[in-house]
C-alpha cells in the first residue's frame, strides 16, 4: 500500500467466474484514515484509471528527483527558515556599530589648509 490518503490499484478480470459479459476490474482505494474499500468498474474506465495512476507516480518521481529537499521532511523552524535581517540582536548590534562611528567622526578635527 502507498502512504495515507493515497489510492492504490490492483486488477482482476471477474467475468470468468461471474459469467457476465465485458470485463471488469476491482479498483483498491486506500483513505486517509486507513480503510480501504475495493469497488468494481468496467475495463474502460479501469484502463483509465491504470494510465491515470502511471502518469501521476511517473510525475511525483520526476518532481522528487529534480527538488533538493523534500518539504515534508523539513521542521518549519531552525536556521534553514530563519531570517536575521532584521532580528532584535542585529538590530541591537547596528545601533551601537553606528553609534561608535558617530563618536568617532564627531571626535576628528578639520584639517583642510584653505590656502
Amino acid at each position: 500500500m502507498g502512504a495515507k490518503g493515497t489510492q492504490a490499484f490492483f486488477v482482476c478480470p471477474n467475468n470468468a467466474s461471474s459469467g457476465e459479459e465485458g470485463v471488469n476490474m476491482k479498483i483498491k482505494y486506500e483513505f486517509a484514515d486507513g480503510t480501504v474499500q475495493e469497488i468494481e468498474v468496467d475495463e474502460s474506465f479501469g484502463n483509465y484509471y491504470i494510465q491515470a495512476k502511471r502518469e501521476e507516480e511517473n510525475l511525483n518521481r520526476k518532481e522528487r528527483y529534480h527538488n533538493t529537499c523534500s518539504l515534508d521532511s523539513m521542521d518549519y523552524e531552525g536556521d534553514f527558515f530563519a531570517d536575521e535581517t532584521y532580528s532584535p540582536e542585529t538590530l541591537m548590534n547596528s545601533k551601537e556599530s553606528q553609534k561608535r562611528v558617530d563618536e568617532f567622526l564627531s571626535s576628528l578635527t578639520d584639517n583642510r589648509n584653505d590656502g
